[in-house]
């Protein structure tokens, strides 16, 4: 039961602190380039491949739902980060 626990954990970590990349990647590109589309492409890049890479370090390696799961849960928390702080953060 515990590991059940620490997997859904694992997985949640991995979502979030990949979707907090993204959005921090976004807000130093934000300083740099002015066109939003390629800032919203960079920022999404990069939470999709920090999602995929922190779940190859830390979740077992080789199972490909715990690699979709965490790119779309990233990928849907990094939209929610943009969308709501930007602003406060821009």
């Amino acid at each position: 039961m515990i590991i059940y626990l620490q997997v859904i954990l694992l997985f949640l970590f991995s979502a979030v602190m990949s979707a907090t990349i993204g959005f921090v990647i976004y807000l130093v590109i934000d300083k740099l380039v002015f066109s939003t589309v390629i800032k919203h492409i960079v920022g999404l890049g990069v939470t999709i491949l920090t999602g995929y890479f922190i779940t190859e370090l830390l979740i077992f390696s080789g199972i490909w739902y715990y690699y979709v799961g965490t790119i779309i849960l990233a990928g849907l928390l990094y939209v929610l980060f943009v969308i709501l702080l930007s602003k406060h953060f821009g």
